[in-house]
């Protein structure tokens, strides 16, 4: 099984309208699946809301995946998980809130830390309703954090990929974003060395938030992503 999460202006959809993954990933043996993880107004953050709206990781991980298993000729525990942006996130939190999971797990320019929050970023206000104040709550912030939780992630095999961004780029060509989830990327580096967690990385030089890179990073994860299945 291959979950692939959805970005914050995204929805299930969007995998299989704004890449190749139908075509590409016919070669493999797996099915691939697709959750809704919430668009805009919606997006979740895979994450149980404290303000009690929304419950996406419980309907993710209590629901989705014990339904794929029960409906499907699987192969019981063989699951990997990746997502981009926002679902990038999804993906490291669950694997990290979750260890033994997801045997693979991959993040394509996720929000990486949660609690690195710049103006730049303009933060999501979904991500108060899901994990209430920054400062009061922190604790919350911190129980989803992949960066705070990277000593969860020795249990899966870890790929990592984000551009570098530009930071003097108009934010509107997506240079200015994907510099700053590249500098996000720092601190769960530092963190993954700190607790002898291994991971495959894919940092490159420029690169914008958009899915000409997220398609080539899905072509760069997937393959070796198989092989831990």
């Amino acid at each position: 099984m291959v979950y692939l999460l959805n970005g914050r202006g995204g929805n299930f959809t969007e995998w299989s309208t704004n890449s190749d993954v139908t075509a590409y990933s016919s070669q493999f043996q797996a099915i691939f699946v697709m959750p809704d993880g919430g668009t805009n107004a919606t997006a979740g953050w895979y994450s149980d809301w404290a303000d009690r709206t929304y419950q996406f990781e419980r309907w993710h991980i209590n629901a989705v995946l014990p339904y794929i298993d029960s409906h499907y000729r699987t192969a019981r525990g063989h699951n990997a998980i990746a997502g981009l942006s926002m679902g990038g996130f999804g993906a490291l939190s669950y694997s990290a809130r979750h260890p033994g999971l997801f045997r693979a797990t991959a993040s394509f320019s996720g929000l990486v830390d949660n609690q690195y929050l710049t103006p730049v970023s303009g933060m999501d206000a979904n991500m108060k309703r899901a994990w209430g104040d920054q400062v009061k709550n922190s604790s919350t912030w911190a129980a989803h954090n992949p960066t705070q939780l990277a000593a969860n992630l020795k249990r899966t095999r870890l790929f990592l990929a984000c551009g570098t961004g530009k930071p003097d780029q108009p934010k509107e060509q997506s240079g200015v974003e994907e510099n700053y989830l590249f500098q996000q990327h720092a601190a769960l580096l530092a963190q993954l060395q700190k607790a002898g967690v291994a991971h495959t990385d894919n940092f490159y030089a420029g690169g914008t938030h958009s899915w000409g890179y997220w398609q080539s990073d899905l072509h760069w994860a997937l393959p070796q992503m198989m092989k831990a299945l």
